[in-house]
């Protein structure tokens, strides 16, 4: 492309310098920022070239240190080659058939008398001759060999006590070694000495091994034992005292232990008895509640209803049992059967805890003429007290101040006194009109009952008092 040519007269000096100026400044620019980026490339390589110089110079100091390692073992290699080992082997202790030379051994047989070996062989083969005839003479000497048994030891010759059978003889200390005295057969030992007891004959210990009897001396034989007796329980009900005619229907558990037997070393050995088979319970009057043929040792039953009688009331159950089974030992590993009487199919009872039936005495006080004439009205008084099993017993009533009436019901047929604590404990049982009453027990069933009934006064007391009463 052709540029056109203008003339100088057109050309705008100021103008073109400006614009060269401005164009210089930009050229500035781009060259310093170049220049700043290799500036900073320069710095990265020097910085290279640092840690190369750096690895260089530890590579330096380990070639080093394997230039010294060498130079040692060479040293090391050298004194090896220099050194005279004719001071440790010296050619007069290996004798004149070796030659120590130049450093090697020389062990080469020097001379050799040919013809004293071949007489050596000549004689070892007449000797192997011999011996073969020698072996060739025992080889029939034992096809003539007879059985002795019977010829030079006879049975007879040995006693009863030895054996001689199968060529062999037998004499073994067992069949050697018995108790075989002279004494009295009749004579007994004066008291126990380990495990022989007095009163032991001597008959008894007549033909005992030593072994045996030494046995029993030291480790006296000690039998199996009962470590748990077999048990029956029946749970759940406590001892209480009940009003005559109340109505109880406990539920109870029966449990059987079958019991434990210990061997005569202290290890555990089979149950004293088999398991439960059939379990049977029954009222406290004895009649039978139920029977239940038992799946386990354990079972529990809830009674029907029973009204609590007069005295004492248990429920009970009977536990059928198995036979014991299972071997048990003494402590030498025997097996022994001492405790076999107690192992047979049998049963056992047990009964719940005890509810006594008891019949109550009943009191109260109030204004004239309030004491009641009923069994409703007696049973609805909020005071009464468990008299003993002879309808006996004592207690005190206490009677606020300004009460004009004061009354109590006791079992018919008793000796009542009453007395006036706070006046000196005088006697104030006259004072009680009595009445014959029936009051019904707990059942409905009624009872003979007496009524006292004493009227203090329209004012009563002017302050609290006591009486006490006592029924005999």
């Amino acid at each position: 492309m052709s540029r056109e040519k203008v003339p100088f007269s057109r050309i705008n000096i100021y103008d073109t310098v400006r614009r060269l100026i401005k164009k210089v400044d930009g050229l500035q620019s781009e060259f310093d920022i170049d220049t700043s980026s290799l500036v900073i490339w320069q710095e990265a390589q020097d910085a290279s070239i640092a840690i190369l110089d750096a690895s260089i110079g530890v590579l330096w100091d380990w070639q080093e240190n394997q230039d010294t390692s060498i130079a040692e073992l060479d040293a090391s290699v050298q004194l090896l080659f220099q050194t005279d080992f004719s001071e440790f082997i010296t050619e007069a202790s290996l004798g004149d058939d070796f030659v120590w030379e130049d450093g090697y051994l020389d062990v080469s047989i020097v001379t050799m008398d040919y013809d004293y070996v071949d007489g050596s062989l000549v004689v070892r083969d007449t000797r192997l001759d011999s011996l073969d005839a020698s072996v060739e003479r025992i080889d029939a000497s034992l096809n003539d060999v007879v059985d002795i048994t019977g010829i030079f030891l006879t049975e007879a010759s040995l006693g009863n006590d030895f054996i001689w059978e199968g060529g062999y003889l037998d004499v073994s200390a067992e069949a050697i070694i018995t108790y075989d005295t002279e004494l009295d057969s009749s004579l007994e030992v004066p008291e126990t000495v380990g495990g022989i007891e007095a009163g032991t004959t001597v008959s008894e210990l007549y033909g005992s091994t030593f072994i045996n009897m030494w046995d029993n001396l030291l480790f006296p034989t000690v039998l199996a034992y009962i470590e748990t007796n077999n048990s029956l329980s029946l749970s759940g009900l406590s001892n209480a005292i009940a009003e005559v005619g109340t109505e109880y229907t406990p539920t109870l558990t029966a449990t059987y232990n079958p019991g434990l037997i210990k061997n005569g070393n202290n290890t555990d050995g089979p149950n004293l008895t088999g398991d439960a088979s059939e379990w049977t319970f029954r009222l406290p009057d004895e009649s039978v509640d139920s029977k239940i043929t038992a799946t386990s040792n354990s079972q529990g039953n809830t009674y029907t209803a029973y009204n609590i009688e007069f005295g004492t009331n248990r429920w009970s159950v009977t536990c059928e049992y198995d036979e014991g089974t299972g071997e048990y030992y003494d402590n030498k590993g025997n097996i022994v059967t001492n405790l076999d009487a107690q192992r047979i199919e049998d049963s056992r009872n047990a009964n719940s805890g005890t509810i006594t039936g008891r019949r109550l005495a009943w009191w109260g006080y109030g204004v004239q003429d309030s004491a009641p004439t009923d069994s409703a009205g007696v049973r609805a008084l909020s005071n009464n007290y468990f008299l003993n099993a002879s309808n006996e017993g004592s207690f005190t009533i206490t009677i606020p101040a300004e009460t004009p009436e004061v009354y109590f019901y006791t079992v018919t047929g008793k000796t009542v006194v009453v007395q006036y604590i706070e006046s000196s404990y005088a006697d104030v049982t006259a004072s009680f009109d009595q009445a014959a009453i029936t009051v019904n027990d707990a059942a409905g069933v009624g009872q003979n009952y007496t009524s006292y009934i004493s009227y203090i006064g329209s004012v009563g007391y002017p302050s609290e008092a006591n009486y006490l009463v006592t029924i005999s």
